[in-house]
């Protein structure tokens, strides 16, 4: 064999694995999933949610400080795939709002879910107008439908509900800075749930169980998977809520080298087992599926 059919041969044998590796890749990710997938990504700023139906039906919750959120969907879906039919914004804090902007502009959008009531609605001026401001803008400009919700409102897919918790009225509760309006979302999929608390403030936790049983929606705060975009400390997580809900798993974000507890009688976390504790900084991406009658998450 020549020294050009040797040159020829590598090069075509390198190609051939270059291929290989593609389209493997392709299928792992392109591929219907058989169950509900649920991924909590680490982005920065605060932690987004990826979720992803039987029927290839996809919901992003969130999406942190910047564009990491890019990276971490490429994990999951084809990156020439770019469609996401429902984008849920928990709340209009820059932590959140960033990396969304860079979705609008991205990906092909169904529509779009706020909270009826934001921060900026109540007044709070802060750096926070402008970021959201202009994912308003960008959302308006792509004309994606906006929807409002607030409690009482649920969103339903092909076999996924997402029942809205809070926030409510002025009326009902008196809002202010440490304690601002969130979207508080029960997602359920057949005889499994998740509840995800968003920045809710120990305040807000309360309300929510003290009013549980009045709201038809949420009759039943129990679920398997209890999902906080922060510490699982006493400053941060209601007691009450966690006796209430009664999760079987915690996924939270903590810092690796902190999370000690003085004491584990008042620290939430150490009422759930160890190995069911998943902290989202550590693992940096959390994933968690079910078939509807029972749920596994895996590093």
């Amino acid at each position: 064999m020549n020294l050009f059919s040797k040159i020829w041969l590598k090069y075509f044998l390198v190609s051939v694995v270059i291929l290989a590796v593609i389209g493997l890749y392709i299928w792992s990710i392109s591929r219907v999933p058989t169950k509900l997938e649920l991924y909590v990504f680490n982005t920065k700023g605060k932690p987004s949610i990826f979720i992803r139906t039987p029927q290839d039906e996809r919901v992003l919750i969130n999406g942190g400080a910047n564009g990491d959120i890019i990276r971490y969907l490429t994990k999951v879906i084809p990156f020439y795939s770019r469609r996401i039919d429902t984008v849920i914004l928990t709340n209009d804090i820059t932590n959140n709002v960033t990396g969304l902007i860079d979705i609008v502009n991205r990906y092909k959008i169904g529509s779009v879910i706020i909270p009826t009531l934001t921060m900026r609605d109540l007044g709070s001026a802060s750096s926070t107008d402008q970021i959201y401001g202009a994912f308003i803008d960008a959302v308006n400009a792509q004309g994606i439908l906006i929807k409002e919700v607030t409690r009482g409102d649920e969103l339903n897919f092909s076999g996924l509900k997402i029942e809205i918790l809070f926030p409510v009225s002025v009326n009902e509760f008196a809002y202010s800075k440490a304690s601002g309006p969130e979207l508080v979302l029960k997602i359920s999929y057949g005889s499994c749930s998740f509840l995800l608390i968003g920045d809710a403030s120990t305040k807000i936790q309360k309300f929510i169980v003290q009013n549980s049983s009045t709201n038809t929606l949420a009759d039943s705060l129990s679920s398997n998977v209890l999902i906080i975009p922060h510490g699982a400390s006493a400053s941060s997580l209601s007691l009450d809520l966690v006796n209430t809900v009664r999760p079987e798993f915690i996924v939270y974000s903590q810092s690796v080298a902190s999370g000690k507890s003085t004491s584990k009688k008042v620290d939430p976390l150490y009422m759930i087992l160890k190995d069911h504790r998943f902290n989202i900084q550590q693992k940096n991406t959390v994933k968690v599926f079910s078939d509807g009658e029972s749920v596994q998450i895996r590093e």
